[in-house]
């Protein structure tokens, strides 16, 4: 009995320290996300008011336009990783990423709405880029009325990941999951094989619980 008890008292200590570990890690992982946020947005604005590239965008300079927004993302130090210019129809007018898009649809026409119905313009979300989840903030440019959207986004990968664990000293993964298929890995502090291992452990929870 004295076993049983030390052994189950043992077990509830471990569970309340890995519950407190994740929710630390989850607090932190936000906390990284909110403040490399304001520093995207801070970025975004710094462009909408640089006095080269409101000329350049009211000459429809959209090669200039484009080389303004790089020189942005090369001095952001890593907290933007890419810029989309629309006019107002969403036409993308630039794209650092160089993506597929023309015009903006789907999610990135919420977003955009969202930015419009807001008080001050502006509107937050995480969209798939290529695989990867990103952290996007809209921003409207005034010429002096609006003209355009700049949407700008960090990518949350393997380097924001180890950005994370370098403060929790936690291991930090995150996964895709979609109806009818199974989890996907897309950024994570884990090596292969542990990657296999983690995806593997929590499909089966999420099974046994249908």
């Amino acid at each position: 009995m004295a076993v049983f008890f030390v052994n189950t008292n043992n077990t509830q200590y471990t569970e309340e320290t890995i519950n407190t570990y994740l929710a630390l890690g989850a607090g932190v992982f936000d906390a990284q996300r909110s403040q490399q946020s304001y520093t995207l947005e801070a970025i975004i604005n710094s462009l909408t008011w640089d006095f080269g590239f409101r000329t350049e965008f009211a000459a429809n300079d959209q090669r200039t336009m484009l080389d303004a927004a790089y020189n942005v993302l090369n001095r952001s130090l890593g907290s933007a990783d890419t810029l989309i210019i629309t006019d107002l129809e969403l036409n993308v007018l630039a794209d650092t990423a160089n993506a597929v898009y023309r015009k903006l649809a789907g999610p990135w026409l919420e977003l955009l709405q969202r930015a419009d119905a807001s008080e001050d313009g502006t509107a937050a979300a995480i969209l798939a880029m290529e695989g990867i989840p990103y952290q996007f903030i809209a921003l409207p440019l005034y010429l002096p009325w609006q003209v355009a959207w700049i949407v700008g986004g960090f990518a949350m990968g393997n380097e924001f990941v180890e950005g994370v664990k370098a403060v929790t000293l936690s291991e930090v993964s995150i996964l895709e999951s979609s109806a009818g298929a199974s989890l996907n890995v897309i950024a994570s502090t884990l090596n292969t094989e542990r990657q296999q291992v983690l995806r593997e452990s929590i499909q089966l929870n999420v099974e046994g619980e249908l």
